[in-house]
């Protein structure tokens, strides 16, 4: 996380001085690594992730499923589609893929 400099923090608190002489309520800044969680990053890495490995085994379905489309396999399709989404939401969680994933208004 970043450290401030001296005039840094001395800037910090003339600003939260002037502020609190117009509010009737005390600011305290702080130092977070994020101001929210960010469910929805998750949500929408899930998604793309399940949506890519959709889309990617019913391209090459000519491959693995030579002998016509049976009860089994789309058993498997949905297992592979279900573990990829939670690989998607696991890697929501990681702060590269949060911004990249998310929206300006919302950060």
């Amino acid at each position: 996380m970043k450290s401030f400099t001296e005039a840094e923090r001395e800037r910090i608190r003339q600003a939260v001085h002037q502020a609190e002489r117009i509010t009737n309520g005390e600011i305290v800044p702080m130092i977070v690594p994020a101001s929210a969680l960010y469910r929805e990053a998750g949500y929408r890495t899930g998604f793309i992730f399940a949506l890519l490995t959709l889309a990617l085994l019913l391209t090459i379905e000519i491959y693995w499923l030579s002998w016509g489309w049976h009860a089994g396999n789309a058993g498997w399709l949905l297992l592979a589609v279900v573990v990829s989404y939670g690989i998607g939401q696991w890697l929501g969680r990681v702060p590269m893929v949060v911004r990249l994933v998310t929206s300006r208004d919302r950060m």
